[in-house]
């Protein structure tokens, strides 16, 4: 329990001095006691758990907080404990991370000697607890990918649809600039007609995004709720850059020459 840092909220953990515990005694989680129909851990403790099949069986002597020891997608279910190194087949080893090579060739060395003949596995635990979201992970990617592709070909589209229209409307830059508009009007106008499209482009993919977001994040026991400032964010990103590529042709079409504006054909 000190090694994978269990929380003890009742009773006590095991101990080599009282050996009767160490033969009868369990240790449930908060869910156990839950279910088991007990109105707190400390009313669980002395109590005696029977089995058909033997096991668990035994007297509650402590109660741990709960604690995830499977994927955040499953609940946290009833656990017993009991003290029965003869049915271990794995160790839980606390150590420091500078000291990782040292420690597993101190081990294999032991586990030779002590268990000839055996191969010596081992796995690190942070490891372990990733493989468990490696589904999530691939799909991660897999949405990161996509949506950095069709960032690419929307900005590629966004910067012809601008270039074809300043150069559809090159004449009418150059009459408002004659009559007094400056680069600034200029842009402003021009820049309308998309920041209302990427409003609509928004409005429409927020309530689709939120739908889908919040139908897969039901699969876990465990989940975030989705915070209304990621869409404001992504929105604020989207019109960031399409001002910029706007402003960017816009300004240079106001900049230019008015006259050679009015004699473009």
């Amino acid at each position: 329990m000190d090694v994978l840092g269990l929380e003890l909220i009742a009773g006590q953990g095991f101990d080599l001095q009282r050996q009767k515990e160490l033969v009868d005694g369990l240790i449930l989680n908060e869910q156990a006691v839950f279910d088991f129909g007990w109105a707190s851990p400390d009313e669980a403790i002395g109590k005696r758990i029977t089995s058909p099949s033997g096991s668990p069986e035994g007297e509650v002597i402590g109660v741990v907080k709960d604690y995830h020891q499977l994927g955040l997608q499953q609940k946290i279910g009833p656990m017993t404990m009991d003290y029965a190194p003869r049915n271990s087949y794995l160790y839980a080893i606390k150590y420091k991370a500078a000291d990782t090579q040292q420690l597993i060739s101190s081990l294999n060395d032991l586990w030779i000697k002590t268990f000839p003949g055996h191969d010596f596995n081992y796995f690190f635990l942070d490891q372990d607890f990733e493989n468990q979201y490696q589904a999530e992970a691939r799909l991660a990617n897999v949405f990161a990918v996509f949506a950095f592709i069709a960032m690419v070909i929307a900005m590629i589209g966004l910067l012809g649809l601008v270039s074809f229209m300043v150069v559809a409307r090159t004449k009418e830059i150059g009459v408002r600039k004659i009559l007094g508009a400056d680069v600034f009007s200029i842009t402003r106008l021009l820049s309308k007609e998309f920041v209302l499209l990427v409003l609509i482009a928004n409005a429409i993919a927020f309530p689709i995004t939120w739908y889908l977001a919040s139908e897969w994040l039901k699969t876990f026991a465990f989940r975030m709720t989705i915070n209304p400032l990621l869409f404001m964010g992504t929105m604020v990103i989207a019109l960031t850059f399409t001002v910029a590529i706007v402003s960017l042709q816009t300004i240079k079409a106001a900049l230019a020459d008015p006259v050679k504006s009015l004699r473009y054909e």
